[in-house]
């Protein structure tokens, strides 16, 4: 309900500011991710396994559609995501009955990526810094829709296995929807006056826990450096605030 709140009074600023620009990014990104385990309990198994988890590159690519006005903007979109998750250690399995048994052990490791469908709302702040070039930092919440994993895996016989879940069977171990929250930190360099490049970094945490287990939860956090093209599709003009301006421009 905050959030709510803020975005509406934020909403409201924009639309009482001093120009309207509606525009359309298309863009991608690359980087890295990695998981949070939070442990709650220790499972009992007839295996032991210890090890570490590692980062993982990530994927991001879509189209980003929003509002601004004067310095405030507004962003929300659609975009195809893809992370993962990379763990890797010893392994110990028993073999036997009871106590006359022994552990086998030996190395193994699993890379696990996840595909995702992402709705962002993001709200902006713009500084300008010359006529050309904006640096604009943003906060806001991502609905992800999570919809596929693809595990590879290579256990301590140096056995390579392939596991593919989506639908049904992924929603048994993974949650279908998750919530994220997203900094950004944006340059936008003027191209036209219907046109801008537009780059940056993204940093994504889940808030909401990924793992549907009784042991342990999980929350994927990355880091993505994006690039995109932005196009101004229309502007509703109200009194102009200012960029500053570049002497070199001025008429003598």
């Amino acid at each position: 309900m905050k959030y709510l709140l803020c975005t509406m009074f934020f909403l409201s600023a924009i639309q009482s500011s001093a120009q309207l620009s509606f525009r359309i990014i298309p863009f991608s990104g690359y980087g890295i991710s990695g998981i949070h385990i939070a442990t709650s309990a220790t499972p009992s198994y007839s295996y032991k396994r210890e090890g570490h988890y590692q980062s993982h590159g990530s994927f991001a690519g879509g189209v980003l559609a929003g509002v601004c006005g004067g310095r405030a903007g507004f962003t929300t979109g659609l975009q195809f995501l893809s992370d993962g998750m990379t763990y890797v250690g010893t392994e110990s399995i028993y073999h036997g009955l009871g106590s006359g048994g022994s552990y086998t052990t030996g190395n193994f490791s699993d890379n696990t990526r996840f595909s995702h469908l992402v709705v962002p709302a993001i709200l902006s702040f713009r500084f300008f810094i010359d006529s050309a070039i904006t640096f604009v930092p943003g906060i806001g919440v991502e609905t992800s829709f999570n919809l596929r994993s693809k595990t590879y895996s290579k256990d301590i016989y140096d056995d390579q296995h392939t596991l593919v879940m989506s639908g049904t069977e992924f929603a048994k171990y993974y949650a279908p929807v998750t919530a994220s929250l997203m900094l950004q930190a944006n340059i936008e360099v003027a191209l036209s006056k219907k046109s801008f490049l537009y780059a940056g970094l993204t940093y994504r945490y889940m808030i909401s826990d990924f793992l549907r287990s009784p042991y342990a939860a999980g929350y994927i956090y990355g880091f993505q450096g994006i690039l995109g093209f932005g196009f101004n599709m229309s502007q509703l003009k109200h009194n102009q605030v200012k960029r500053p301006v570049n002497p070199v421009n001025q008429d003598d």
